[in-house]
């Protein structure tokens, strides 16, 4: 036995003879007894299905809602081809609904691999290369649908997941491993860690890593909730923050980042929130420096728990806790329950049923290193290890790693754990180095800590305390000063990529001005000194949402504001990088990064760099995908200048010269002045002089001071922000949250903002005649269109009250007209389509409330969003999802110089609202109309071009119509073609299951067709029809329906309220007037002696009998009904699986699975005797098994529980609710 009491045992010769002889084995104990992680899930889904199973930003999924979606993707993925032995390949970003795909394909009985979206696409490749061969999709393909069954030869059926993982070397290898294992796992590891249903616990690593698996399903299993972290929630700060938001309990991190969140507590720039109870480390060794850190911070309230483990042995194999670790060399621990752990020849074997089943397609590697030890299957782990004296395994290192130095044998890892020792060393990694004599020496790449935490530290100083403390070999021979060391996606230090990056990098790094940005694999990032809190300047209120969306879904191209200009000749390259610098210098927006030292961010204002103008030689035919190549790149504010300059110099001429901005330095009214200066400084360099031009008055820095002191306090109902937040509350009261348009599409949790734009052209003609319409009625241009498009959304079905967002400048004071920079503020213009007006009178109404929307438009919108606080959700823009805006074109060329530029229309294939309409005002040199040119951009990850092109062909026709036909109300102008309207009647109606699916994960979605009051007059009608507004009875039947049923319901939108079967003796409760609902029962529903089931049989007659007074009858448990209408009731065989058959129901034909033990039975003369009663019969096809009933007050259909569950359950509940809403008598019989 060890210290620890876990038994160790030493083999005896003739137990190994023939084979390699371990000089211990450390077992971890019996194996739980358990059952598939997915079977966990679901008892913990029926032992508390309201329970808040996974959480990501504004989104929360019970345990029952899970299920549900769970399910319903299980479902859609097995009819693409999931089963066992097929492998799924998911690749989608951290998301619910990439948990909710990984379940599913466990559900489907397939295995799924998890793939790395943000990974070079060569690497991809490879993997999808390797599972498919020939086969293999290509990587495009298997983004765009995040989820798809590969080709190829598969797995075992037995297969969970693929993960691929290069171990020691770099080519992939995929680790299968199979459902016994990982529930052994997840069982396991909850057990030791103590995780249960009361804990939440934080999604860390990224899920192409396995230790996502470890988070994953030892948190569901557990009943806990899983915490999914943003993206952009790297910095410790930010991390915690999220953290004592959530109320998370316990946190998995890589040992790494774990190092540096120590040194930051240690030293004072974050706290651990007070609910964290538990920490769980690993991935790599933990510094015994930082171990005493944490425990003298942090004591022994927070459970610090080691882990080891190689994905070749799902996950953990070994665990240690350091709760009160007193010092020296940092155990990996004692195993976990299943898992034994044997020291051959200093080795690391594993043993138990939770090893992986091997490496996909490598036989050859497969048994070199899953071998076998004294007859039983063993993995050979390549990790040196020591059976310590306190029982604990302790690591050595890799046997595959040795490094020598002059013959001498040297631990990085030590060498690490001493430098990390100074006050001053956030992070140190130490790889060895070939010099350029040949000989090895060790590098040591160190991050230090901001200033004024500790004394700054020199190469000197931390050689020194090297050579006291290391034999000569291990100290490092260059020191190198970094700002950050580069991780790998599953946030271990990149150890492969520092040991390739040149030894001078060092020393140059740390010599180094802090504002030169050099690109060494992007190792030193562009970093100034902070600046004192008090010489901070905020960021604009603007300027927050943007810092915000950067931070959140990390660089994008969303807000990207790319100038394209197409010379008619070749600018002189020198003078117009001069020139831009000029600007830059003059423009203090165009030089402003977005740190964050302390969690918030302010407006730091660098330095002018040196270069900024890169120049590029391209063909002709490739110029247009280089231009669009280069606009797609994002910006990370908080290190990169908010402008890229490149020039394109195509072989047949010209030039293009491409300014790619980010919206937080500028705006559409920034273009004109930034041309102006271009110009006069190109101008004055190509003359060898320098620019002359007054000094502006303000900078932006100056603006974002000024509108703080402006507004002043919103909270007071005098100040300017009160005032106008008072306003645009009363505004926008009652405005639906999202507009309901025809979308191709459910909408995602998450967008992609992936877009695409279509024109069209109104003649020069009815362009006139809508300018006329306008000016007669005192509206301008904008109104004008908006008008029109809100009425070409209300004809598509989006309601009567329409939300529209437009753009105004926000430069009212004239100090800031030649100023670059980001000022815009958008209004949201509310457009009343009430009551079937003309188009004379909606302009009218559009009028009256831009004006007074204009005049209280001082007040950021971001400011507006905070105060209202609209439900908000990254699917979905608050308050509109869809802008209007009116340019006027010109036609002016832009001057350079002598040169003349064509300002080229870019950035449109990047979406950042569902629809963004702009009507570009042409006119003649006599100022005549001479056409207005609408573009619709819209997202594609809503939208097919066609439904597009029809909403823009109907804007068109409205706007000729409002200078052919202004008096005739909308209705009487006959717009929309009858087969337009059906068609957009199908596209509602294929998303209708989506509607149910979705809304209890998203609290923006609308509760489906005909379910809000803001809808369409003929299908507000429907809702009316349904009850939906009334109180749902459920009868809890004490069987394993009633919470999955009564969650179902509610994620229809109805109000449920649930009474055991026992408190139902006299009836109903005398109060309630709404739909009751039963269950199947618990037991056979012809048996005169269950009590039970003679209750709700008592209940069932008596609603047929006698359901007046508003009550209204629905009988799930349709044999329950059946009972009560006299049909025999009979047992059938358990089927092995669910049969879906095609029966008819509610006037259409359904698809509908059938799981049932027990079914009724009804002849034809019955069946005609009730069809007499108004009772409707579905029966199978192939007997006289009753599938389905339905009469005017009551309708039942045959439903397993876990069937509600999946196929068009929730839609199918919905409609019989609305069939029984239908009143009328049926008698009993």
């Amino acid at each position: 036995m060890t210290a620890t009491g876990q038994p160790v045992t030493v083999p005896a010769p003739e137990r190994t003879a023939g084979g390699p002889v371990p000089s211990a084995v450390v077992d971890g104990g019996p194996a739980p007894v358990v059952a598939s992680v997915l079977e966990q899930i679901v008892a913990r889904t029926l032992a508390d299905p309201s329970h808040p199973a996974v959480e990501h930003g504004g989104t929360t999924l019970s345990y029952g809602e899970l299920a549900l979606a769970v399910a319903l993707r299980a479902e859609e993925l097995t009819a693409a081809g999931a089963a066992p032995g097929r492998l799924v390949a998911v690749c989608r970003p951290r998301s619910v609904e990439t948990v909710v795909t990984l379940l599913a394909v466990l559900r489907s009985g397939a295995a799924y691999l998890p793939l790395d979206p943000t990974a070079p696409e060569a690497r991809t490749a490879a993997i999808l290369g390797d599972v498919c061969g020939a086969q293999a999709p290509s990587v495009a393909a298997v983004a765009e649908a995040g989820a798809v069954v590969l080709p190829g030869p598969g797995v075992a059926p037995s297969a969970a997941y693929v993960v691929y993982t290069s171990g020691s070397t770099s080519t992939p290898n995929g680790v299968v491993v199979g459902g016994p294992a990982l529930a052994q796992f997840a069982a396991g590891a909850a057990e030791r860690y103590g995780v249960t249903a009361r804990d939440k616990v934080l999604q860390f690593a990224p899920l192409h890593f396995d230790a996502s698996v470890e988070e994953l399903f030892v948190t569901l299993t557990a009943g806990a909730t899983l915490v999914l972290r943003e993206e952009e929630q790297l910095d410790a700060a930010e991390l915690l923050g999220g953290c004592a938001e959530r109320g998370v309990t316990v946190l998995a991190l890589p040992t790494a980042y774990w190092h540096e969140l120590t040194y930051c507590l240690t030293g004072g720039e974050v706290r651990l929130p007070e609910a964290i109870r538990t920490v769980v480390i690993g991935g790599e060794a933990a510094l015994p420096e930082r171990v005493a850190q944490w425990n003298a911070l942090v004591g022994p309230e927070v459970r610090l728990f080691n882990t080891y483990g190689p994905t070749e042995a799902t996950v953990v194999a070994t665990v240690a806790e350091l709760t009160g670790h007193t010092g020296g060399a940092v155990p990996i621990g004692l195993p976990l329950a299943g898992v034994r752990a044997a020291v051959v020849d200093g080795e690391l074997w594993l043993l138990g049923a939770g090893l992986a089943e091997g490496y996909l397609g490598r036989e050859e590697l497969t048994a070199a290193r899953f071998t076998s030890l004294a007859g039983e299957r063993a993995y050979r782990t390549g990790d040196r290890v020591v059976l310590r004296e306190d029982g604990l395994l302790g690591y050595l290192g890799r046997v595959d790693g040795e490094l020598k130095i002059n013959g001498h044998r040297v631990d990085p890892g030590a060498v690490e754990s001493v430098l990390s020792g100074h006050p001053a060393v956030r992070e140190a990694a130490v790889v060895p180095q070939q010099t350029s004599g040949g000989a090895t020496q060790l590098v040591a790449f160190v991050v230090t800590g901001p200033e004024g935490d500790a004394a700054p530290v020199t190469e000197e100083e931390l050689r020194d305390r090297a050579a006291a403390e290391l034999p000569r070999a291990a100290v490092p021979g260059l020191v190198a000063f970094v700002g950050e060391l580069p991780h790998t996606s599953s946030g271990k230090i990149d150890r492969r990529r520092l040991a390739q990056l040149p030894a001078r990098a060092g020393r140059a790094a740390a010599a180094a001005a802090p504002a030169a940005r050099r690109d060494t694999e992007g190792l030193v990032r562009f970093d100034e000194e902070v600046l004192p809190a008090e010489d901070r300047v905020p960021l604009s209120f603007a300027q927050q949402r943007l810092w915000f969306m950067n931070r959140l879904e990390g660089p994008s191209p969303a807000y990207n504001v790319p100038v394209v200009l197409a010379f008619d000749g070749v600018p002189d390259a020198v003078a117009l990088e001069e020139a831009l610098l000029d600007v830059v210098e003059r423009h203090e927006s165009l030089r402003t990064v977005f740190p964050a030292p302390d969690g918030e961010a302010y407006q730091h204002v660098a330095a002018t760099p040196d270069r900024l103008l890169t120049v590029r030689e391209c063909g002709t035919a490739e110029r247009d995908g280089l231009v669009e190549q280069f606009t797609a790149q994002g910006f990370d504010l908080a290190a990169e200048l908010p402008l890229r300059a490149r020039l394109f110099v195509p072989d047949a001429g010209g030039a293009t010269l491409v300014l790619l901005m980010h919206h937080v330095a500028t705006d559409g009214w920034s273009l004109p002045p930034l041309m102006r200066d271009l110009d006069t400084a190109y101008r004055a360099r190509s003359d060898g002089g320098v620019p002359q031009w007054e000094p502006l008055p303000v900078q932006y820095a100056d603006f974002s001071l000024w509108q703080q002191e402006a507004l002043g306090d919103p909270e007071r109902p005098d100040s300017v922000a009160g005032r106008e937040i008072a306003f645009w509350r009363s505004e926008l009261d009652g405005l639906p949250p999202v507009v309901e348009l025809p979308l191709d599409r459910p909408r995602p949790l998450e967008p992609t903002h992936h877009g695409a734009t279509l024109g069209a052209a109104l003649d020069a003609e009815a362009h006139d005649r809508l300018l006329a319409l306008c000016s007669d009625h005192g509206a301008s241009l904008l109104m004008g269109v908006q008008a029109a498009f809100a009425a070409a959304l209300h004809l598509a079905g989006a309601g009567p009250q329409i939300p529209l967002g437009t753009p105004v400048a926000g430069r009212a004071d004239e100090a800031l007209h030649d100023l670059v920079g980001f000022f815009v503020n958008t209004l949201t213009l509310r457009t009343d389509l009430s009551g079937d007006p003309d188009l004379t009178t909606l302009v009218e109404r559009v009028r009256d409330g831009n004006l007074g929307a204009y005049a209280h438009s001082e007040l950021p919108f971001d400011l507006l969003v905070e105060h209202l606080s609209p439900a908000r959700s990254l699917a979905c823009h608050p308050f509109f999802q869809v802008t209007v805006a009116v340019q006027r074109d010109t036609g002016a060329a832009l001057p350079l110089g002598g040169l003349r530029a064509v300002l080229e229309p870019a950035g449109l294939n990047s979406a950042q609202f569902d629809l963004a309409l702009v009507a570009v005002d042409e006119r003649a040199d006599d100022e005549r109309p001479a056409g207005l040119h609408l573009w619709l951009q819209y997202s594609a990850d809503l939208f097919d071009a066609g439904t597009v092109q029809l909403l823009l062909d109907l804007c068109l026709r409205v706007l000729r119509a409002a200078g052919d036909r202004p008096a005739e109300p909308l209705s009487a102008l006959g717009l929309l073609t009858e087969e337009e309207r059906a068609a957009l009647d199908a596209r509602r109606a294929a998303l209708a299951p989506f509607w149910l699916r979705l809304r209890p994960r998203h609290p923006l979605l609308p509760d489906g067709p005909g379910r809000t009051p803001h809808r369409h007059d003929r299908v507000t009608e429907t809702a009316t029809a349904t009850g939906a507004g009334t109180e749902v009875l459920v009868v809890d039947a004490e069987d394993a329906f009633t919470a999955m049923l009564a969650h179902v319901l509610r994620a229809t939108g109805r109000a449920v309220r649930v009474v055991p079967v026992g408190r139902l003796t006299d009836g109903l409760p005398q109060d309630h007037r709404g739909p009751v609902v039963l269950g199947p029962g618990p037991g056979d529903p012809a048996d005169p002696d269950d009590r039970r089931i003679g209750a709700l049989r008592r209940l069932a007659t008596g609603l047929l009998a006698h359901h007046g007074g508003g009550v209204v009858g629905v009988c799930l448990g349709h044999q329950l009904l059946a009972t009560a209408l006299g049909l025999a009731v009979e047992r059938l065989p358990a089927p092995a699986q669910g049969v879906q058959r095609e029966v008819e129901l509610f006037g259409r034909r359904e698809t509908v699975g059938f799981y049932n033990s027990f079914t009724a039975r009804c002849d034809d003369e019955t069946a005609a005797e009730l069809a007499a009663h108004g009772v409707t019969v579905a029966r199978d096809t192939d007997g006289t098994g009753v599938l389905a009933l339905r009469g005017p007050g009551v309708a039942g259909v045959q439903f397993h529980p876990e069937s509600v569950l999946t196929l068009d359950g929730p839609r199918i509940l919905d409609e019989l609710l609305t069939a029984a809403a239908r009143r009328g008598g049926v008698p009993a019989r």
